[in-house]
C-alpha cells in the first residue's frame, strides 16, 4: 500500500489492484458536504464478491451499499475499501448534476471499472 497525501487527507493506494483505503471520515473529508448514506449488505443487482479483511483491525469487513455499489466496511469504524473505479461509480451516481466533483474524483482515482 502506498500512502498518498491529498488535501491533507492521507488515503492508503494499493497500485497493484488500484483500490483504495479510507479511514473513518476521510472520505467525507475528500468531498466537502458531503454525508454518504449506507445500507447494510450488498447492493441490490450486484455480483457477489470476495470478503476483504480491515487492514487495521484485520476482521472480517461487512458488505455496504453506497450509491448503488457494493463496497466493504469495517464493522469496528475503521474505515472503508473501494475496489477499484467504485469509488468513481459512488461519486457518480451520489453527484449526478455536479460535474466538477465526479471530475476531480475519476482524475484523481481513475474511471469507473469494467464489467467482467
Amino acid at each position: 500500500m502506498l500512502v498518498v497525501e491529498h488535501r491533507g487527507i492521507e488515503i492508503d493506494h494499493c497500485p497493484d489492484c488500484r483500490g483504495s483505503w479510507f479511514d473513518q471520515g476521510e472520505i467525507e473529508l475528500l468531498v466537502p458536504g458531503w454525508t454518504p448514506v449506507w445500507q447494510a449488505g450488498a447492493a441490490p443487482g450486484s455480483k457477489p464478491e470476495a470478503g476483504r479483511r480491515c487492514p487495521r483491525c484485520r476482521k472480517d469487513m461487512a458488505k455496504a451499499a453506497l450509491g448503488g455499489v457494493t463496497i466493504d466496511r469495517c464493522a469496528g469504524q475503521h474505515g472503508i475499501w473501494f475496489d477499484r473505479g467504485e469509488l468513481a461509480a459512488v461519486v457518480e451516481a451520489e453527484f449526478q448534476g455536479d460535474a466538477a466533483v465526479v471530475a476531480f474524483v475519476t482524475d484523481l482515482f481513475g474511471g469507473r471499472r469494467e464489467a467482467k
